[in-house]
Parts: C-alpha cells; sequence; structure tokens
C-alpha cells in the first residue's frame, strides 16, 4: 500500500490537464487556420467564377453594397448551418469533460453564441476583401475578356 499526499496527487491531476489543454488549444489554432485557409479558397474561386454576373450587375447599376449583401447573405447560411449542428455536439462533448471535475461550472450560452459570431465575422471579413477585391474591375475589361 502506497500513501501520498492529497496536495501532490491533485497537482500531479491539474498538471495532466494543463498540458492535454496546451496540447488541444495548438490543434485547435490549426484547425481554424485550415478551416479559414478553406474558406478563403473557396471564396476566391466561387466569386472570380461570378464576375461576370458581378460585372453585369454594376453595369445594371447595382451599388458596390447591394453585390456585397448578396454575397455575404450566400456564404452566412452555411456557416449558420454548421453553427447550428456543431452547437449540440460541443455542448454534449464539453459537458462530459466538465463531469469529470470535482468542483464544475456550467456551460452558459454566451459562449457559443461568442464562438458562431467570430465565425461570422471572419466569414463577412473575407467575403468582403473578396468581393471588393473582383468589384474594383471595370465591367467592360471583364465583360470583353468574356
Amino acid at each position: 500500500m502506497s500513501w501520498s499526499s492529497l496536495d501532490v496527487d491533485l497537482v500531479d491531476q491539474y498538471t495532466a490537464e494543463s498540458r492535454q489543454f496546451t496540447v488541444l488549444a495548438v490543434l485547435a489554432g490549426i484547425a481554424v487556420l485550415i478551416a479559414l485557409l478553406g474558406l478563403f479558397g473557396l471564396l476566391a474561386h466561387v466569386i472570380a467564377g461570378r464576375r461576370k454576373e458581378i460585372s453585369l450587375r454594376k453595369v445594371l447599376g447595382a451599388e458596390k453594397t447591394d453585390i456585397l449583401k448578396l454575397f455575404l447573405w450566400q456564404f452566412s447560411r452555411p456557416v449558420l448551418v454548421a453553427v447550428v449542428i456543431a452547437w449540440p455536439l460541443a455542448w454534449m462533448l464539453a459537458s462530459r469533460w466538465l463531469d469529470g471535475f470535482a468542483y464544475r461550472i456550467d456551460l452558459s450560452l454566451w459562449l457559443f453564441l461568442i464562438a458562431a459570431l467570430l465565425a461570422l465575422l471572419f466569414t463577412w471579413a473575407l467575403t468582403t476583401m473578396q468581393v471588393l477585391r473582383v468589384s474594383k474591375t471595370r465591367p467592360a475589361q471583364v465583360l470583353r475578356s468574356q
């Protein structure tokens, strides 16, 4: 039978949790970076493929803000669907993880809302950047070349 101090056992347990948190934080950061690169590539491809449509809209009198609103809504819908799918899974996994602690916190909805808002903000920023880049070109150049 071996004897150990409660203080030592608690330090060992929380040191392991700290290491696990660091590894998961790095992996989550890499996953977010890969997702942003994928979103950037998708946006660049889709918007470049619709240059003629953007040029025609500009010729017919659409403002940059109208074109931007169209693309923002188009790319916000999949993000919102992904958020709705991910919330229950994240809630379940976080609850199970927190159940392993003697003193635990309750999950609050605002954490999930902040994550959804950040996803939307990144999507809107990348979409705005791509649409404004394409809409700067003169419609005559685009329509002539196509």
